[in-house]
């Protein structure tokens, strides 16, 4: 939770510019259980791009509210598409304002990221 809150304060004072470059299309829909996790089998794909295997996927409502927290892998050697799946211990809700957005972090920067909000807020 602490984790997603430092996200939602960077998405906050961050202004997010779009990669131009890529054109992805994905199902419209993403259903999302608490507890249950999104996997090969629900077929939630886009269109594979190298540059997106192995990253997280933010998916944030229209009022910056992080809903989940995605992974975007390919299977096994597939290069036909990226499938877009959850771990069924990470947490997803709902926003307030439905219009949702799904964007691509890759690992590290994310993991730095979280690092440096959490050591910025310790007590010294």
């Amino acid at each position: 939770e602490d984790g997603v809150r430092a996200i939602e304060e960077t998405l906050q004072k961050t202004e997010l510019q779009e990669g131009r470059d890529l054109n992805l299309r994905c199902s419209s829909k993403i259903v999302a259980y608490q507890g249950l996790s999104i996997d090969f089998f629900d077929e939630l794909t886009i269109p594979y791009d190298q540059r997106l295997a192995g990253t997280n996927a933010i998916v944030v409502g229209g009022d910056m509210t992080v809903c989940g927290i995605l992974n975007i892998v390919p299977m096994g050697t597939e290069t036909g598409c990226l499938y877009i799946v959850k771990a069924a211990e990470l947490p997803c809700r709902e926003s307030e304002v439905k219009n949702y957005s799904l964007y691509c972090m890759a690992r590290t920067p994310s993991s730095v990221s979280f690092w440096i909000r959490k050591c910025s807020s310790a007590p010294r």
